[in-house]
């Protein structure tokens, strides 16, 4: 694949293209998985800290974020990338 984006401007070959995609889907599935488990172990535990700790501050919107996904996948990605 890297070979083909270097080298490629798009793909003619139909045969090829199908490889790419089921490459690309396989790995599409293996990172979802791994972002779910960081959601699911860090991500939401976090949020939930932050909710509590920003609701001491006097801020009562807070309280949605523990169940807010969006709120604990951006949390999940930041421990990815640091």
């Amino acid at each position: 694949m890297d070979l083909t984006m270097r080298v490629a401007q798009s793909v003619r070959s139909p045969s090829l293209a199908r490889c790419i995609l089921s490459v690309m889907k396989k790995l599409e599935h293996v990172l979802e998985g791994k972002l779910a488990c960081v959601v699911r172990e860090f991500g939401f535990p976090l949020a939930s800290k932050l909710s509590l700790l920003a609701q001491k501050w006097g801020n009562s919107d807070a309280m949605a974020w523990v169940g807010d996904v969006d709120f604990a996948r951006y949390l999940a990605v930041m421990k990815l990338d640091g």
